[in-house]
């Protein structure tokens, strides 16, 4: 029997791989799907707070808590916007 194992993206791990894979996004395809990964998670997860914020601050109030640049975070998101 063959058992799959999906590991989570512990909420640490976020901020630190964002730093080390967002600079390798331009040569790396591997870095830029991570990266498109991480953006779309963060997306997700900025909906599911339930504060009376709008999304936009509920982003912003993520990326700040990960560490995560938010000019580097929307390059993300036009490139996804791009694919």
């Amino acid at each position: 029997m063959i058992s799959v194992r999906v590991d989570r993206i512990k909420d640490r791990e976020i901020g630190r791989m964002w730093a080390e894979h967002y600079p390798k996004s331009k040569t790396s395809g591997v870095s830029m799907i991570l990266c498109m990964a991480i953006a779309l998670m963060l997306e997700d997860r900025a909906q599911a707070v339930t504060t009376d914020a709008d999304i936009i601050d509920k982003l912003h109030n993520l990326l700040d808590r990960f560490r995560i640049p938010k000019n580097q975070f929307y390059q993300i998101e036009k490139e996804i916007g791009d694919v």
